[in-house]
Formats: C-alpha cells, structure tokens, sequence
C-alpha cells in the first residue's frame, strides 16, 4: 500500500512538472509572437530603408536628395525603390515633393533626374508628364472656339512651361485662366494631347508667350498600331507578286537589304541608291523578308507602303501581311525587351557623365 501511494505520488509530481514546463514554453512562444508582432515590421522597416540608403548612394544621391524621395515616397505610399528604377514613380515622388515644399531646390532636382538617367527621354519611348517634352518641341494650340495657333516649348522649370506663339497672326484670342488644348507630334513617337489653364501670357519683344502648369494627363495617340525600335539587322528580301508565267520554272533571286527599324506589324529597310534598280520593289508591291532574330529566322510577307529616298540611301516601309500569332508575339517581346534595354543604356551613359 506504502508503494502504491508513493508511486501516485511520483506521477502526480511528474505531471505537474510536465504541465509547469508546458505553460512556461507556452508563454515563451507566445511572447515570441507578441514581440516579433510588435518588432518585426520595424525590423523589416529599419533594414529596407538602410538597404535603399545604400543603393542610393550608389547611385551617387546625397543624404538630402536620399531623405527627399524616402519621404515622400512614404507620403504617397509608394515603394521608394520604384523612384530609382523607373521615371514615372520617379517624376510622382518629385510632383509631391514641389507641391509640398514651397521652396523646393530646383538644381538639385535636375541633379537627381541626371543621375538616374530620367532627364533625356529616348525618343521611341512614351512622355510620362509635360517636363519630358523637349525644348522647341512644335505644336498646335486650340481654344474652345476652335481657333488654332501655332506654338513652340519655349523654357521650362519644375511648376510651368512656357509656349511661344510663332506665325503672323493680327490677334490672339486667348484669356488668362481658359483652358486650352496643346497638341503635338513627336518624332518616332505619337500624337500627345492635353487640356491646361493659361497661368499667364507674356508680352516680350512683339511676341506672345503662354505659361502654362506642369501635368501628368497626356493623352497618347500612337501613329502606328505597334511601338517600334531602331536596329541595324541584315535581311533579304524579293518580290512574289510577278505573274506566275513570267516566273515559271525560274527561282525569284533574293537581294540583300538592312532593316533599319522593327515592329511587330512591319519594318524599314534600306539599300544603296545603286541597288534601286536591281531591287526593283515599288509602292504596293508585294515581297518576301528573312531575317535572323535572336537566333530565330523569321520569314514573313509584307507590302511596300512607302519610300523614302535620303541622301545616302533608300528606305522601304514595309507592312507585314498574314503574319502568324506566334511570330507577331516573338517580335514584340524582341520589341519589348530592346526599349528596355535603351533605357538602361541611356540611364547608364547619364550616370558616367
């Protein structure tokens, strides 16, 4: 009876511990999870920010231009790491910190856009805001009368633009405060439209000048139904719309041709003006082109829409026709992938400088 009793004894003993082990190791765990809870996010907070610290510095930012984009890219809740690697997040950052800062550093906002690269946009590449549009960019003003005017991007700062009226124009009806549309044309790009107050207009030296505020709302009408890249590829081309009798039983010869630009609906070629005759392609003729892409051979159909004669050569705007889905996506990711590529060698070339 004495064993027994000592034994129920012992394991009463040994539940308790067990039991006393299990809640200390409970609470422990459950510490754990509060502090990580409490911590964890300011941890992660701490060692991201020191992170886009350094790579700022790389990037050759200073402690004040680093402080500038790390808070206000928190005021708009963006990720501050967009703001280096890409124009447009960039250019948002930039918006809220003028807007909030009545005596914003101009120099050293130009200095930050120089060393990201963001100050020259390549001229295949979309406008994000009307700070991009180049100086002596022409264009067209029209009020909602519709009466037009011609103007040119005269200056610009970081808050206005200023447009030049050009022509010979008895006189200009135009109030301060209406809003007008600008619209202009860029080379390689698209048709850009947007709607502004007039802040001011300027009367200096018999000339008419506009100002106007900054904006992010740029409607783009692109020319061509897919963007294209200037490259240098060398390619074949022949004619295939002789008639059958005239080619029976003869191979078309095929003429050695480079592609001067690419798109997935078409290219530009070019050939010396002594090849023209040899070439013997014209509007609305119909060939065939091989090129190599990537590795690839790609081996369309298309239809001469163009030519345009230049001083050291001869170019051909092709339209591709009946082009397989396969290789209309190939060629756009190739599209896609080189415009990338033009904006790190861009960005690139800007920081060394």
């Amino acid at each position: 009876m004495d064993s027994y009793t000592k034994s129920i004894a012992n394991i009463n003993y040994l539940d308790t511990t067990t039991v006393l082990i299990l809640v200390i190791l409970g609470l422990s765990i459950l510490l754990i999870v509060i502090i990580f809870l409490l911590y964890g996010k300011n941890i992660k907070k701490r060692y991201k920010l020191k992170l886009f610290k350094k790579y700022a510095k790389e990037r050759e930012l200073n402690e004040n231009q680093i402080k500038i984009l790390c808070k206000y890219s928190k005021y708009l809740n963006r990720d501050p790491f967009l703001a280096l690697e890409f124009k447009a997040p960039f250019e948002k950052v930039i918006n809220e910190y003028i807007n909030k800062e009545p005596d914003f550093e101009q120099e050293l906002i130009k200095d930050m856009r120089k060393k990201l690269g963001f100050d020259v946009v390549p001229e295949m590449m979309p406008l994000v805001v009307t700070k991009d549009i180049d100086l002596f960019q022409a264009g067209k003003l029209i009020t909602p009368e519709n009466l037009t005017y011609d103007i040119v991007l005269f200056d610009k700062d970081e808050r206005y633009m200023y447009w030049i009226v050009v022509g010979d124009y008895d006189y200009i009806n135009v109030s301060k405060g209406e809003v007008v549309r600008i619209s202009f044309t860029r080379k390689n790009d698209a048709i850009y439209n947007t709607h502004l107050p007039i802040i001011d207009i300027i009367e200096e030296n018999d000339k008419t000048i506009l100002k106007f505020p900054h904006t992010f709302d740029l409607v783009r009408i692109q020319r061509r139904e897919y963007p294209r890249i200037k490259v240098n590829i060398d390619a074949f081309v022949r004619r295939i719309d002789y008639d059958k009798k005239i080619t029976k039983n003869r191979l078309l010869k095929w003429h050695y041709v480079r592609i001067d630009n690419l798109s997935a609906g078409g290219v530009r070629i070019c050939i010396p003006h002594e090849k023209r005759i040899e070439l013997n392609i014209y509007t609305n003729h119909r060939i065939q082109i091989k090129f190599e892409l990537n590795s690839r051979e790609i081996k369309v159909e298309g239809i001469v829409v163009n030519i345009n004669e230049k001083k050291n050569n001869i170019c051909y705007g092709i339209k591709f026709t009946d082009v397989p889905k396969e290789i209309l996506e190939f060629i756009s990711k190739f599209v896609q992938k080189e415009q990338q590529k033009l904006l790190k060698v861009v960005k690139g070339k800007r920081n060394a400088s």
